[in-house]
Protein backbone atom coordinates (compact mmCIF):
# COMPACT_ATOMS: atom_id res chain seq x y z
CA UNK A 1 0.00 0.00 0.00
CA UNK A 2 1.20 3.66 -0.53
CA UNK A 3 0.71 6.37 1.49
CA UNK A 4 1.44 10.04 1.20
CA UNK A 5 2.15 12.96 3.50
CA UNK A 6 3.68 16.46 3.44
CA UNK A 7 4.45 19.62 5.83
CA UNK A 8 5.47 17.85 8.57
CA UNK A 9 8.05 20.04 9.61
CA UNK A 10 9.65 18.05 12.19
CA UNK A 11 12.45 19.66 13.77
CA UNK A 12 10.63 23.21 13.35
CA UNK A 13 10.64 25.50 16.35
CA UNK A 14 7.63 27.57 15.77
CA UNK A 15 4.59 25.24 15.44
CA UNK A 16 1.30 27.48 16.75
CA UNK A 17 1.48 30.62 14.99
CA UNK A 18 3.10 29.50 11.47
CA UNK A 19 1.10 26.75 11.24
CA UNK A 20 -1.79 26.62 13.74
CA UNK A 21 -0.99 23.22 15.44
CA UNK A 22 -2.30 22.92 18.91
CA UNK A 23 1.10 21.06 20.33
CA UNK A 24 2.75 22.32 23.38
CA UNK A 25 6.59 22.14 21.95
CA UNK A 26 7.81 20.82 18.12
CA UNK A 27 9.22 17.58 19.68
CA UNK A 28 5.36 16.72 20.75
CA UNK A 29 4.03 17.70 17.56
CA UNK A 30 6.88 15.34 15.80
CA UNK A 31 6.69 12.33 18.11
CA UNK A 32 2.76 12.40 17.61
CA UNK A 33 2.91 12.52 14.03
CA UNK A 34 5.05 9.71 13.49
CA UNK A 35 2.88 7.89 15.77
CA UNK A 36 0.26 8.00 13.29
CA UNK A 37 2.55 7.53 10.24
CA UNK A 38 3.85 4.05 12.28
CA UNK A 39 -0.14 3.10 13.04
CA UNK A 40 -0.98 3.42 9.34
CA UNK A 41 2.14 2.20 7.03
CA UNK A 42 3.48 -1.26 7.85
CA UNK A 43 6.88 -2.32 7.45
CA UNK A 44 5.71 -3.66 3.76
CA UNK A 45 4.39 0.12 2.80
CA UNK A 46 5.51 3.01 0.76
CA UNK A 47 5.70 6.47 2.31
CA UNK A 48 5.71 9.10 -0.29
CA UNK A 49 6.75 12.78 1.74
CA UNK A 50 6.09 15.51 -0.40
CA UNK A 51 8.10 18.35 0.93
CA UNK A 52 8.84 19.92 3.95
CA UNK A 53 9.49 16.60 5.99
CA UNK A 54 12.24 18.28 8.41
CA UNK A 55 14.63 21.25 8.55
CA UNK A 56 16.98 19.94 11.21
CA UNK A 57 18.37 16.37 11.71
CA UNK A 58 16.08 14.65 9.21
CA UNK A 59 18.02 11.00 9.51
CA UNK A 60 16.70 11.23 13.18
CA UNK A 61 13.28 11.38 12.52
CA UNK A 62 13.32 9.20 9.35
CA UNK A 63 14.49 6.19 11.55
CA UNK A 64 11.28 6.50 13.61
CA UNK A 65 9.35 5.93 10.89
CA UNK A 66 8.37 2.24 10.68
CA UNK A 67 7.87 1.46 6.68
CA UNK A 68 10.91 0.16 4.83
CA UNK A 69 10.17 2.84 1.61
CA UNK A 70 10.62 6.07 2.39
CA UNK A 71 10.78 8.46 -0.29
CA UNK A 72 10.82 12.42 -0.23
CA UNK A 73 9.66 14.96 -3.07
CA UNK A 74 11.56 17.99 -1.80
CA UNK A 75 9.74 20.80 -0.35
CA UNK A 76 11.08 24.20 -0.19
CA UNK A 77 12.17 23.39 3.56
CA UNK A 78 13.78 20.62 3.11
CA UNK A 79 17.85 20.71 3.17
CA UNK A 80 19.66 21.01 -0.31
CA UNK A 81 19.50 17.59 -2.88
CA UNK A 82 22.69 16.05 -1.38
CA UNK A 83 22.03 16.15 1.98
CA UNK A 84 18.56 14.97 1.42
CA UNK A 85 19.62 12.10 -1.03
CA UNK A 86 22.40 10.96 1.77
CA UNK A 87 19.60 10.44 4.18
CA UNK A 88 17.03 8.94 1.95
CA UNK A 89 19.12 7.17 -0.37
CA UNK A 90 20.47 8.59 -3.81
CA UNK A 91 17.15 7.13 -5.94
CA UNK A 92 14.82 8.09 -3.14
CA UNK A 93 14.42 11.91 -3.62
CA UNK A 94 13.16 14.11 -6.16
CA UNK A 95 11.86 17.81 -6.91
CA UNK A 96 8.54 15.90 -8.89
CA UNK A 97 8.00 12.47 -9.69
CA UNK A 98 5.31 10.08 -11.12
CA UNK A 99 3.97 7.39 -9.88
CA UNK A 100 0.39 5.21 -9.91
CA UNK A 101 -2.53 4.97 -7.63
CA UNK A 102 -5.01 2.00 -8.72
CA UNK A 103 -3.45 2.69 -12.30
CA UNK A 104 -3.72 6.02 -12.78
CA UNK A 105 -1.15 8.19 -13.49
CA UNK A 106 -0.36 10.34 -10.09
CA UNK A 107 1.72 13.01 -10.23
CA UNK A 108 3.67 14.39 -7.18
CA UNK A 109 5.23 17.88 -6.13
CA UNK A 110 5.33 19.96 -3.03
CA UNK A 111 3.88 22.80 -4.83
CA UNK A 112 0.24 23.07 -6.13
CA UNK A 113 -0.06 22.88 -10.13
CA UNK A 114 -3.27 23.36 -11.39
CA UNK A 115 -1.99 21.59 -15.42
CA UNK A 116 0.30 18.49 -14.47
CA UNK A 117 1.23 15.51 -17.22
CA UNK A 118 -1.45 14.03 -18.89
CA UNK A 119 -3.88 16.10 -16.50
CA UNK A 120 -6.44 16.74 -19.25
CA UNK A 121 -7.15 12.97 -19.43
CA UNK A 122 -7.85 11.99 -16.23
CA UNK A 123 -4.55 11.81 -14.50
CA UNK A 124 -4.23 12.52 -10.41
CA UNK A 125 -1.64 15.11 -8.97
CA UNK A 126 -0.71 15.49 -5.12
CA UNK A 127 1.01 18.42 -3.67
CA UNK A 128 1.21 20.19 -0.30
CA UNK A 129 2.68 23.62 0.75
CA UNK A 130 -0.31 25.54 1.68
CA UNK A 131 -1.38 23.74 4.92
CA UNK A 132 -4.88 23.84 4.33
CA UNK A 133 -5.01 27.51 4.75
CA UNK A 134 -7.55 29.80 3.15
CA UNK A 135 -4.94 31.68 1.25
CA UNK A 136 -5.57 32.58 -2.47
CA UNK A 137 -4.87 29.43 -3.96
CA UNK A 138 -6.74 27.43 -1.92
CA UNK A 139 -9.50 29.79 -2.71
CA UNK A 140 -8.82 29.25 -6.51
CA UNK A 141 -9.09 25.42 -6.13
CA UNK A 142 -11.73 25.40 -4.05
CA UNK A 143 -13.31 27.21 -7.31
CA UNK A 144 -12.54 24.14 -9.33
CA UNK A 145 -14.22 21.33 -6.87
CA UNK A 146 -13.60 18.83 -9.94
CA UNK A 147 -9.89 19.42 -10.20
CA UNK A 148 -8.11 15.67 -9.70
CA UNK A 149 -5.39 17.83 -7.07
CA UNK A 150 -5.43 16.87 -2.92
CA UNK A 151 -3.17 18.97 -0.41
CA UNK A 152 -1.97 15.89 1.28
CA UNK A 153 -0.63 17.67 4.38
CA UNK A 154 -0.75 16.69 7.56
CA UNK A 155 -3.16 19.80 7.94
CA UNK A 156 -5.32 19.04 5.02
CA UNK A 157 -5.06 15.39 6.39
CA UNK A 158 -6.39 17.01 9.87
CA UNK A 159 -9.40 18.65 7.89
CA UNK A 160 -10.19 15.16 6.09
CA UNK A 161 -9.33 12.59 7.85
CA UNK A 162 -9.48 13.21 11.03
CA UNK A 163 -5.70 13.33 12.16
CA UNK A 164 -3.02 14.40 11.30
CA UNK A 165 -1.79 10.93 9.54
CA UNK A 166 -0.81 9.99 6.43
CA UNK A 167 -3.54 9.40 3.40
CA UNK A 168 -4.26 5.93 1.88
CA UNK A 169 -3.80 5.57 -1.72
CA UNK A 170 -7.66 3.78 -1.47
CA UNK A 171 -8.48 7.43 0.00
CA UNK A 172 -6.87 9.11 -2.71
CA UNK A 173 -8.52 6.84 -5.73
CA UNK A 174 -12.14 7.58 -4.17
CA UNK A 175 -11.57 10.87 -3.49
CA UNK A 176 -10.06 11.96 -7.02
CA UNK A 177 -11.80 9.68 -9.17
CA UNK A 178 -15.26 10.61 -8.27
CA UNK A 179 -14.03 14.31 -9.70
CA UNK A 180 -14.43 15.00 -13.10
CA UNK A 181 -11.56 16.68 -13.95
CA UNK A 182 -10.98 19.33 -16.13
CA UNK A 183 -11.09 18.48 -19.41
CA UNK A 184 -10.97 21.98 -21.17
CA UNK A 185 -7.52 21.88 -22.09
Amino acid sequence: MKFFTADTHFGKTKTKGIMHRDFESCLEMTEYIIEKINACCLKTDELYILGDFASEVPGRWLQAINCKSKFLIRGNHDPGMEKCRKVFGYHKVWDIKETKINGIITVMCHYPMFFWNKSHIGSFCLGGHIHNKTVDIQKIYKNFPEIKWLDVGVDSAKELLGDYMPFSEDFIYELLSGRQGHHFV
